[in-house]
């Protein structure tokens, strides 16, 4: 009903529109079933989803109205003025994707009118100067990507980077201004570099296809947070960025905790011994699996608890060395380069923004969506060869 009547309101709606004030209404009650729904989990999340809005709203305007309320938050918000973003769990996917690229159109474009701000009153300013307030531009050499990289981010470690970002290799095509090929190609080379197993900055546990932090990493820590700058980078500057992580980190992005299926995707056999340990209600538990409270983990044995390696796991505390083994691998043994990882991500990108997401909604958004539907694209391909 509520949905019904929000989805007729919404033919109204206009930026000072008085009448907003019933859209207002109507939203904030949702607000309040939707929490309420969370809590209970009786109606799929979709049901609450405004289709509408990914082709009806101007996401531009949204992230000024959203960037113009953050400015004033002293002050109280106009009873007409509807900020969409503000209930989150109207939009789908392509929504949060089409807010999130608007929001980063409107930081460069704030960048760049500071920029010509700072230089009024200077005459024949050149415009490359100009260029160089408003834009990150990065030259690299194609056969040194890395070290190139990382040697012009250390200059730029405390300097806001929210802008728009311009790479040319150097002795090929200059700057690229309208497709992003470039842009496009220098992120799938770095990142191919940089997740190697043989570069060594991430593990791959029994050689699965996803990649996690090391618990013991031989790159120093800043490097893990100049790795979430260019991650930030990629999102903000709307590339895709090609780092095999598992879902686990795309719930500790938005402070979710990892759990037990989360290590199903990134250690299989691992997870697997472990829910086998759960599943089993023997007497014979002691006799058939004799485990103490350590772990094997990343080339090295950790006690979970103190003394843990004389500690036998029993039907008692099965699900507290579970629980541990997961902390551990998720948490505890990641957690200074994790840290600098998630610093370096949210130097560039607004962790409001980013929080309107769902774990698997990021990840897509971030990685790109690989679930493509082959027997469809293959049927049009028949038909598109036929006609």
């Amino acid at each position: 009903m509520f949905m019904k009547a929000i989805n007729s309101q919404l033919h109204y709606w206009t930026e000072n529109n008085e009448n907003n004030c019933h859209l207002k209404a109507l939203l904030e009650i949702l607000k309040k079933l939707h929490r309420v729904n969370q809590i209970k989990y009786q109606l799929p999340e979709d049901i609450f989803k405004l289709d509408v809005l990914s082709d009806w709203l101007n996401f531009y305007g949204e992230a000024y109205r959203r960037s113009c309320w953050k400015m004033n938050l002293d002050t109280s918000e106009d009873m007409h003025c509807v900020i969409f973003s503000h209930f989150p769990f109207v939009f789908d996917i392509r929504s949060k994707t089409k807010l999130l690229y608007a929001d980063s159109i409107l930081k460069i474009q704030e960048r760049k009118i500071r920029a010509y701000v700072s230089l009024a009153g200077i005459i024949e300013q050149e415009e490359s100067e100009l260029a160089s307030l408003s834009t990150f531009n990065l030259r690299v050499r194609r056969n040194h990507l890395i070290e190139d990289v990382l040697s012009q981010l250390s200059q730029f470690e405390n300097e806001d980077l929210r802008r728009e970002l311009r790479v040319s290799f150097i002795g090929e095509i200059g700057y690229e201004y309208d497709l992003g090929g470039v842009k496009t190609e220098f992120f799938y080379c770095l990142f191919e570099e940089m997740t190697r197993p043989e570069y060594g900055m991430f593990i791959y546990p029994e050689e699965a296809s996803y990649m996690w932090f090391p618990a013991r990493p031989k790159f120093e820590e800043k490097r893990y947070f100049f790795f979430g700058v260019l991650c930030g980078l990629s999102l903000f500057n709307r590339s895709v960025a090609n780092i095999p992580f598992p879902l686990a980190l795309f719930k500790k992005l938005l402070d979710q905790v990892p759990s037990l299926e989360d290590l199903k995707e990134l250690s299989p056999v691992l997870a697997k011994s472990l829910q086998t340990l759960l599943d089993d209600e023997g007497n014979d538990f002691g006799e058939v699996f004799y485990v103490h409270f350590n772990l094997h983990w990343d080339r090295n044995d950790e006690n979970l608890i103190p003394n843990g390696s004389s500690i036998v796991v029993n039907q008692t505390n099965k699900r507290d060395y579970v629980s541990k083994c997961v902390d551990y691998i998720f948490n505890i043994s990641v957690k200074t380069v994790y840290k600098e990882f998630q610093r370096g991500f949210y130097k560039v990108c607004d962790k409001e923004i980013i929080e309107i997401f769902h774990p698997e909604e990021l990840k897509d958004v971030i990685v790109g969506n690989t679930d493509y539907d082959w027997e469809t694209l293959e049927k049009v391909h028949r038909g598109c060869q036929i006609n």
